[in-house]
């Protein structure tokens, strides 16, 4: 069982082990010295996998939903056949 990004962070900052995590997530902890950027040379340029899950009630979506579905299809590069509801 993979360990949930929230719990790989707060297990790198006591200084646990590593952790790779997505940037937005470990740059304030960097800025601020809590986290130190390793293993560099390992890093790769390529997409992962992003998963939207929204547990709501069955048929159509709200227009909430379905904005927020339509803006990460456009900006996180996700394609419509693993969009639910589609």
């Amino acid at each position: 069982m993979a360990l949930q990004p929230d719990t790989m962070l707060e297990l790198a900052l006591p200084g646990t082990g590593l952790a790779h995590l997505a940037a937005f997530q470990i740059d304030p902890h960097i800025i601020a010295g809590r986290l130190t950027s390793m293993l560099e040379h390992f890093q790769i340029d390529r997409f992962v996998d992003v998963q939207a899950v929204y547990l709501g009630h069955r048929g159509t979506l709200s227009a909430r939903i379905r904005a927020v579905l339509d803006f990460l299809k456009k900006n996180v590069c996700i394609g419509p056949s693993q969009l639910s509801g589609e």
